[in-house]
């Protein structure tokens, strides 16, 4: 071959491989290919659902199309943050007071809902002691006793005694007279002329309590001084056996409210000009029947008969039974002309019915003006 022939083969082999090395290997334009029919899918994915969630959302919730309003959206975050942990910052020091407040607040209503509960609970019952017009000092007096409930004889006679009316009142064994009378005088005491004359340091008494033992004197003179002690009310008893001496100077200090005592005794420093009656309130006869049975009616009268203003003084009569000089002449001799009546015992019948000393449910109260029933806290006391 001719040297020109040879560089004719050997340009053309050049051009061979100049065009191999510029053309696409046709796997590879296959892979690009498919590579880009992916990302186009997938934007037509993207922007399908873009507009499907338009379309199903309202329009507060739709997301962000564009890179500005993604921008504004983080701007919005980050300020309600800054605010928030502002709010946190400034409010450190107060969260702790506002949860203790908010704390004492709720252990107040929970003590104010328990207290109303126990008020209604108490007003359901049958002569609760919150029915009656009983000051908070005597209240708490009655709590610390555990009385919650007023007796029978005590609840028909408490506003009758407290309204200014004399009074008889009947009933058996069991039922506390002597609270009967010592809540009623002690609350007309609180705000009344023994309190007035306390200012002055000389008193006269207010009260006398009449009983036919000594025994029934002391224990009642205990109850005017557990419930009459807290309000700054004295009281002293005079009854046999026991020393003149020291009776005579409680006495004739002058500070003495309340006297308490067996008719024989009390009518001995009447006459000795120890017992002064000018300011007499209340006069109480306790167990009036046992008084008649042991002759002590002379003595009696001659305390009820003294020289004073009758028309200002109580009179309280207290018995079990009602014999003639109970029912008939005490009365119409020492008791007001529109005096109240209560008998809790009735006719024999009903007498034989408490025989055990309970309550019966088909015995008949009956009262001249009131009416209650009920069962007493309190003990067996006469």
């Amino acid at each position: 071959m001719s040297s020109i022939g040879i560089d004719k083969k050997e340009k053309k082999m050049k051009k061979a491989k100049e065009e191999r090395v510029e053309t696409p290997i046709p796997m590879r334009i296959e892979k690009k290919s498919k590579k880009e029919s992916k990302k186009r899918k997938d934007l037509d994915m993207d922007v399908n659902a873009g507009d499907k969630e338009n379309r199903s959302e309202p329009l507060n919730n739709a997301k962000p199309n564009s890179e500005f309003e993604a921008q504004k959206t983080k701007k919005k975050s980050k300020k309600d943050k800054v605010e928030q942990e502002e709010k946190k910052t400034n409010g450190e020091e107060e969260t702790p007071k506002a949860v203790s407040m908010t704390k004492k607040k709720s252990k107040k209503a929970k003590v104010e809902e328990e207290e109303k509960k126990k008020n209604v609970e108490e007003e359901e019952k049958p002569n609760a002691v919150s029915q009656f017009r009983i000051s908070q000092p005597l209240m708490a007096k009655l709590k610390e006793r555990g009385v919650e409930s007023l007796s029978p004889i005590q609840a028909m006679t408490f506003d009758t005694i407290l309204d200014g009316f004399d009074l008889m009142g009947q009933a058996s064994a069991g039922q506390d007279k002597t609270l009967a009378f010592v809540l009623p005088i002690l609350e007309s005491l609180i705000n009344g002329s023994a309190e007035q004359s306390k200012k002055t340091g000389y008193r006269a008494p207010t009260v006398i309590v009449l009983l036919p033992t000594r025994d029934l004197a002391i224990q009642v003179l205990k109850e005017f001084g557990f419930y009459g002690g807290s309000l700054g009310i004295v009281s002293c008893c005079v009854h046999g056996g026991s020393s003149h001496k020291v009776q005579t100077k409680k006495l004739k200090r002058g500070r003495v409210d309340i006297i308490v005592g067996t008719p024989g005794r009390v009518k001995d420093q009447i006459e000795k000009g120890n017992i002064d009656l000018s300011n007499l309130k209340f006069r109480v006869l306790g167990e009036a029947d046992e008084m008649s049975k042991k002759g002590l009616v002379e003595h009696v009268e001659f305390i009820l008969g003294k020289e004073y203003d009758v028309a200002k003084v109580q009179t309280l009569l207290f018995s079990t039974t009602m014999p003639h000089w109970v029912e008939e002449i005490a009365p119409s001799r020492y008791l007001k002309s529109n005096y109240k009546k209560v008998d809790l015992v009735g006719n024999e019948k009903m007498k034989t019915s408490q025989s055990d000393g309970g309550f019966s449910d088909k015995r008949n109260y009956r009262f001249s003006g009131q009416g209650g029933t009920g069962r007493s806290n309190y003990g067996n006391r006469w």
